[in-house]
């Protein structure tokens, strides 16, 4: 499958970019405020307003209680002594048809739990409630992994592979990659379904998250309709048979990817509102090689290419000709489109270079430093033609002023790596508290 989704991508750009945007991954980018979903419920009353306070007063008491019961171990016996990761790596046998639970179960069923546990809001069935070995077939699929009893499939591996970059479909640091990267997602929506589980608010964020994450779906596959010029969702789900992709299983992961991104950013959100005009300066103050501005101009430019005239004198009138026009106040791109021989034409008149030392012509360089903004400099005659220099902007070398602009720089660095050390926090200490098996190979 993974290749016919590499080939598929190599056919169509379009759908290959619009697989990035589905491919949300668990490193978030929190640079700016809560999402406007997030927004919504606060205003409809349904965003707990201090979530992260509540986890932290019943972190004690539910952590690691999450109501997902693990299958338990089998016996070990003669043909099965090393345990459930040698039994994953046998075949398939038409006993294994016979485990209890084999075949399709309604990702929705409230099916009793042991210990009288139901299933939750985000649940689907648990190996318990299924065939609970590595490797055997499930629904049509293989087990790669179990979070606390869920499976993930090879089809959702898979996925997960291509939606990371079809042309490392088959590297195996790759696969690595996109397994943690699902067991992260499953350890963080089994967090979510254990803590919030159990408010009021928290089940209606479930919830509401759930929808927003269908919404999210469906926006992403009008715009594969748009692009792709499609009529139907049917048409959508064809192009997708053909690149050997589940439209059911595609849905699942972007829903369930949405809702881990969007509990984690209420986990790690108070945190990074801590962070304070104190905070922002003592950054800028600790990191002053960050906020130098070199010496630069922005400039612009027309040569008139000395082999397009009958003499040089020709050439140096039409020069005079366009300054004149240039300090009359006509535009600049539109004469050096017109008039230059040169590549400033197809840059809109912009001239090449800006920092000293990069700028072209050469000889430019000290003329345009000893200009002021706006001033047209002398023609400058070289061997090859005539250049007419304008000095746009001048930008003298210095440090950026700690203003509006360089604190929102600062701001979104530091919530973006508070976020990122949070996120990573969070994940390890979710995963301690789980149950999680891989079969070996993955």
């Amino acid at each position: 499958m993974v290749l016919r989704i590499a080939h598929h991508y190599s056919i169509n750009p379009a759908f290959s970019r619009l697989w990035c945007a589905l491919s949300l991954a668990l490193t978030l980018v929190f640079a700016g405020c809560q999402t406007s979903q997030m927004r919504d419920l606060r205003k409809m009353g349904i965003m707990p307003e201090d979530i992260s306070d509540r986890i932290a007063r019943d972190e004690g008491s539910l952590i690691g209680k999450s109501g997902h019961v693990p299958p338990e171990p089998e016996p070990a016996s003669e043909t099965n002594s090393k345990g459930l990761f040698s039994r994953g790596q046998e075949p398939d046998s038409p006993s294994a048809t016979n485990l209890p639970g084999v075949g399709p179960v309604p990702a929705t069923a409230k099916t009793e739990k042991p210990n009288g546990v139901k299933s939750g809001l985000l649940d689907i069935p648990t190996l318990a409630e299924r065939a609970n070995h590595l490797g055997r077939k499930h629904d049509g699929g293989y087990i790669v992994a179990t979070v606390n009893g869920f499976a993930i499939l090879e089809e959702e591996l898979r996925l997960a592979q291509a939606q990371s970059g079809a042309e490392d479909a088959l590297n195996p640091n790759k696969r690595r990659l996109a397994l943690n990267t699902l067991i992260d997602r499953e350890v963080a929506i089994l967090d979510a379904e254990t803590k919030l589980g159990k408010l009021p608010q928290g089940k209606k964020f479930l919830e509401k998250m759930q929808e927003y994450g269908t919404k999210e779906f469906q926006r992403y596959i009008r715009n594969i309709k748009e692009k792709n010029k499609f009529e139907t969702d049917d048409e959508v789900k064809a192009m997708l048979r053909q690149a050997g992709i589940s439209y059911a299983l595609m849905k699942r992961q972007s829903e369930r990817n949405f809702i881990s991104m969007q509990y984690l950013q209420q986990r790690v959100m108070p945190i990074l509102d801590r962070i304070g005009h104190r905070d922002l300066r003592e950054y800028y103050d600790t990191h002053p090689e960050q906020f130098r501005i070199p010496d630069s101009v922005n400039w612009r430019h027309i040569f008139l290419a000395k082999v397009k005239f009958n003499s040089m004198e020709e050439a140096r009138k039409l020069a005079k000709e366009i300054v004149k026009r240039i300090h009359a106040g006509e535009d600049f791109v539109t004469l050096s489109r017109k008039y230059c021989h040169g590549d400033s034409a197809l840059r809109d008149g912009d001239g090449l270079g800006h920092i000293p030392g990069d700028i072209r012509p050469v000889e430019a360089e000290p003329v345009l430093l000893s200009l002021k903004d706006g001033e047209v400099a002398p023609i400058l005659e070289l061997s090859t033609g005539l250049h007419i220099i304008q000095l746009a902007k001048r930008q003298h070398a210095g440090m950026k002023p700690f203003d509006e602009s360089v604190q929102k720089e600062i701001r979104d660095k530091l919530r973006n790596e508070s976020a990122q050390l949070e996120i990573k926090r969070l994940l390890t200490e979710m995963r301690r508290n789980s149950i999680i098996e891989i079969m070996p190979d993955s």
